[in-house]
């Protein structure tokens, strides 16, 4: 199936009475911004999405780059390039901006997801107990799934087995990528190309060759996170409000 990204301003957060880190009002904002967003798309029967192609499960952008273009009836009205974003998102109410100038572009997330040295794990048991722990991992540029392994007795993995949803992010709480989704077990599976990838990322860190690396990721637990949506944000107080923004994979 073919997958986009929708591309919403949550910039309103931190107008709103300085909501940020107010759980309430950043859902009535978010419901709102759908709210909006859905009764645009059935006015004027469009969608905010990247243009992708059928790689087995997540579309992705020629060069892995997902930038947002905006789709009509009569197709595709904008090219990927730059830092454009759809243009006529409406607005909620004042406090809500209804021009998206500022929002980060996707390359600016996969920076991140691609070129971090340590990433929060976020799982969750099944009775919702929350677990996180830091992990070594890599971004799957041809997969669009990000790759970590772990002990397969770790809470993480335990929880992970039982209850997929996961969130994982860059160590950087500055500029912060958080990558919702669900974890795929693919223990025992075709793991070359994710191998490859981790040796070259941190082989000279562990100072062992590739076939002593392959050996000790083979005999640990492997995870692919799928992604649902993930959030952008710069936690800088002149740039917080103007450039959160929210990438989501949509059918």
């Amino acid at each position: 199936a073919v997958r986009g990204r929708e591309f919403e301003t949550l910039g309103a957060v931190a107008r709103h009475g300085q909501a940020h880190g107010n759980a309430q009002r950043l859902a009535r904002l978010n419901d709102a911004v759908d709210d909006a967003a859905q009764r645009d798309r059935n006015a004027r029967g469009r969608s905010f999405r990247s243009r992708c192609g059928d790689d087995g499960g997540f579309g992705r952008v020629s060069e892995h780059r997902p930038l947002p273009v905006l789709l009509d009836e009569a197709g595709i009205a904008g090219e990927p390039g730059g830092d454009e974003h759809p243009a006529d998102l409406d607005a909620v109410d004042a406090r809500v901006p209804d021009d998206p100038d500022g929002l980060l572009p996707w390359t600016w997330a996969l920076d991140r997801l691609r070129g971090s040295r340590n990433y929060w794990v976020t799982t969750a048991s099944p009775t919702g107990r929350p677990h996180s722990m830091p992990v070594w991992g890599v971004w799957l540029d041809e997969a669009e799934r990000f790759w970590f392994s772990c002990s397969p007795n770790a809470r993480k993995a335990r929880n992970l087995r039982a209850n997929p949803a996961v969130v994982v992010a860059p160590s950087d709480s500055v500029e912060v990528v958080s990558l919702e989704g669900r974890a795929v077990d693919v223990t025992g599976g075709e793991l070359g190309v994710h191998i490859d990838t981790y040796f070259a990322k941190y082989g000279d860190e562990m100072e062992m060759e590739r076939p002593e690396v392959a050996d000790f990721l083979l005999s640990h637990a492997s995870f692919e996170v799928v992604p649902e949506r993930a959030f952008g944000i710069i936690e800088r107080a002149e740039e917080f409000s103007r450039r959160a923004t929210r990438w989501r994979w949509a059918d």
